[in-house]
């Protein structure tokens, strides 16, 4: 199973590489000083670059190392909440603008969407439903699928909106720490559909799916 950032290894590494706030531009440290800085194995300390890379905060120069370059995903995360919260948006005018969004991109998904991809997509869906009874753990993996499912699209600017979808759900969170297990259970059955629609090229049915698992809100959001 990939590595979240949601899990203690990934925020292990990110805490480390901006402890002293480096600017974008900075090299950070490598795997051999991460791996003896922080006491876990290669394979863990590279799928956590790995996914910093894959989200825009880092990136890899050939021969040169690793480099910034922007903020970290707390950071930004935190600022983007703020930003919104300076600017009155709610969680509903949030929730539609994710909506219009996510739904406009699954022509691409659908064309690149490749089969490893739709494996790890599978693997969150499994995850959700088993964790369906501790609501916070379930949601943190809903926002992985959710992610996933921008950053396999193929567009950057997409990498940039993730941020916003991971705010989202870092402000609902005190909506979903109560939510029932059959609130979960129903998104993993949409969500199951949804991957049987994209993996047979269905956009209608996908569209659909996607609609109303995105829709299908915390009771305190709904009208």
């Amino acid at each position: 199973m990939p590595l979240s950032p949601q899990s203690k290894e990934f925020s292990k590494v990110e805490r480390y590489l901006f402890r002293n706030q480096p600017q974008p531009g900075d090299k950070v440290a490598g795997e051999d000083e991460l791996i003896q800085a922080l006491g876990l194995t290669r394979y863990k300390v590279r799928q956590a670059l790995d996914l910093l890379v894959q989200m825009g905060v880092l990136e890899r120069k050939k021969k040169r190392g690793t480099f910034v370059k922007r903020q970290a995903t707390n950071d930004m995360t935190y600022n983007i909440l703020e930003q919104f919260k300076l600017a009155g948006f709610d969680e509903l005018e949030f929730n539609e603008a994710r909506l219009m969004i996510e739904l406009s991109v699954l022509p691409f998904v659908i064309r690149r969407l490749t089969p490893a991809t739709h494996a790890q997509m599978r693997s969150l869906v499994n995850g959700i439903r088993l964790n369906a009874e501790d609501p916070l753990k379930a949601d943190a993996i809903l926002m992985n699928f959710h992610l996933l499912m921008l950053h396999c699209c193929g567009n950057r600017i997409m990498e940039v909106f993730a941020n916003v979808v991971r705010t989202y759900f870092q402000s609902t969170k005190g909506l979903v720490k109560d939510m029932p297990k059959d609130f979960f259970e129903e998104k993993a059955t949409l969500l199951e559909g949804f991957l049987k629609a994209l993996n047979h090229n269905d956009l209608p049915k996908a569209t659909d799916l996607l609609r109303q698992s995105i829709e299908a809100k915390p009771s305190a959001l709904k009208e």
